[in-house]
């Protein structure tokens, strides 16, 4: 019994020792074949970009769409001379599926640079050249007015009921 069972361990060990000696054996011939072709990126760079500020602290951004529709797009944006942020960050990105995009929240009158990529199932296109614009400032002045008061109020008088308060002061 004990011998049947060294000759089904032999019988192994000597199947895996060929295996290894084919594999060996093939290996210089694999290395001699051709490299597999890389198949060039048709996916070009966005055009396009077209940014706009009508609106305080607003930016308005559309791009031309590729031919072969991507996933979705990745909009970054920073001030003038500042790093575009990291796909990580959130403030400065956005992930728009159409070619258009509005960024709020900015700082009035502050320039920034704002660029576009293309997102694929397996790759990005080139970032497309930058656009610098200043945001749009409030056009509104704050009014004038001769009648600020000089001083604390006077004469105040405060009415309190079960769920309001009413205060008068001259």
């Amino acid at each position: 019994m004990l011998k049947n069972k060294q000759i089904r361990i032999a019988l192994a060990v000597l199947g895996a020792c060929l295996i290894l000696a084919a594999v060996i054996a093939v290996l210089p011939s694999l290395s001699s074949l051709p490299a597999p072709e890389l198949q060039e990126d048709s996916h070009q760079t966005i055009s396009g970009l077209r940014v706009n500020s009508s609106q305080p602290g607003v930016l308005e951004v559309t791009w031309d769409a590729p031919a072969d529709p991507p996933l979705e797009y990745r909009l970054t944006w920073a001030r003038v001379g500042e790093n575009s942020p990291a796909r990580s960050d959130g403030p400065g990105n956005a992930y728009p599926a159409i070619p258009s995009q509005q960024i709020t929240g900015l700082d009035q009158g502050v320039r920034y640079k704002v660029r576009v990529r293309a997102r694929y199932e397996d790759f990005e296109s080139d970032w497309s050249d930058p656009i610098e614009i200043a945001v749009a400032s409030s056009s509104v002045a704050p009014p004038e007015s001769t009648d600020a008061p000089t001083g604390p109020p006077q004469n105040l008088k405060a009415a309190v009921t079960h769920n309001t308060v009413s205060l008068t002061w001259e």
